[in-house]
């Protein structure tokens, strides 16, 4: 499953950030296990999936990256979320 899209727009590139199930829930038995998804276009018809942006690393100590959004400021890419 996946939801909350997060559009992100920068040097001509739409990118898509969405929360994606890890497993569809399975690791727990809360719902919540959500990590970012990414992908890409430069025409809003033709998608290209990317490499996921941010993943669950530690199931001991990670249990969510939340929905949030991306800016770019002086060369670096930021992503804020709960």
């Amino acid at each position: 499953f996946c939801g909350d899209p997060m559009p992100f727009f920068h040097n001509g590139v739409f990118h898509v950030y969405y929360l994606l199930d890890k497993d569809h829930h399975g690791y727990f038995k809360n719902p919540g296990y959500h990590q970012w998804a990414h992908m890409t276009s430069t025409d809003l018809v033709h998608w290209q999936h990317q490499p996921m942006a941010l993943e669950i690393d530690d199931l001991t100590k990670e249990l969510s990256i939340c929905t949030g959004s991306v800016t770019y400021h002086d060369g670096t890419f930021y992503a804020f979320y709960a």
